[in-house]
C-alpha cells in the first residue's frame, strides 16, 4: 500500500508546491511554471535538477511541444515524470498522475482539496512521440485505493472539518 503524504500546514505563505515521485517538496515562491522551468533548465541551463535521462526526455518533450509555451515544463513534470502540483491560493487543488490519489493525498482530501487527475505520458522512441498511457475501462484502482476513498467519504460525512486532522495518516 502506498503511503499518504503528510499535510503541509504552511502552504498559505507560498504559492503552492510540487511533490517529486520520491516525496520531496519543492515550494513555489513565484509561479508554478517559473519554478518548473528552473527545475528543468536551471538558472543558467547548467543547474538543471533533472537526471541525464530526464534531460533527454525533456529535450524530446520541448521539441514535441515546441508550439506550446505555457505550462510546458509543468506538464512535463506531472505527466512524464510523475510529479504532483499543489495549488493552494484559490483552488486548493492537486494535479497528479498518481494511480492511487486517495491513498497518496488522503490527508488533503479529508481537508476538502480537489484532485485533478492527469493521464501519464510516456515517450515512444520508435515513433518519436509522446503517448498517453491508456487505462483499461475497467480500471478503478486497487482495493486499498477504493477503501481509502470510502474511508475519506465516511469521515467527511461524520466529522467536522476542524476535527479531521485527528484522522490524518502518515
Amino acid at each position: 500500500m502506498s503511503k499518504s503524504l503528510p499535510y503541509i500546514n504552511n502552504l498559505e505563505i507560498y504559492n503552492g508546491a510540487f511533490i517529486t515521485p520520491s516525496n520531496a517538496i519543492i515550494l513555489v515562491k513565484d509561479k508554478h511554471d517559473i519554478t518548473a522551468k528552473k527545475y528543468c533548465e536551471g538558472e543558467n541551463e547548467q543547474s538543471s535538477q533533472l537526471s541525464i535521462k530526464e534531460q533527454e526526455l525533456y529535450e524530446y518533450w520541448k521539441n514535441y511541444n515546441k508550439w506550446r509555451k505555457n505550462n510546458r515544463e509543468t506538464d512535463f513534470l506531472i505527466t512524464v515524470l510523475g510529479f504532483d502540483k499543489i495549488e493552494n491560493i484559490v483552488k486548493h487543488s492537486i494535479m497528479t498522475s498518481s494511480l492511487e490519489p486517495h491513498i497518496r493525498f488522503y490527508n488533503y482530501l479529508l481537508m476538502d482539496w480537489t484532485i485533478n487527475l492527469q493521464t501519464r505520458v510516456i515517450y515512444n522512441p520508435d515513433k518519436k512521440t509522446f503517448e498517453r498511457q491508456s487505462l483499461s475501462s475497467w480500471h478503478i484502482g486497487s482495493l486499498e485505493e477504493q477503501e481509502a476513498r470510502e474511508e475519506i467519504e465516511d469521515i467527511k460525512k461524520r466529522v467536522k472539518k476542524i476535527d479531521r486532522p485527528l484522522f490524518f495518516k502518515s
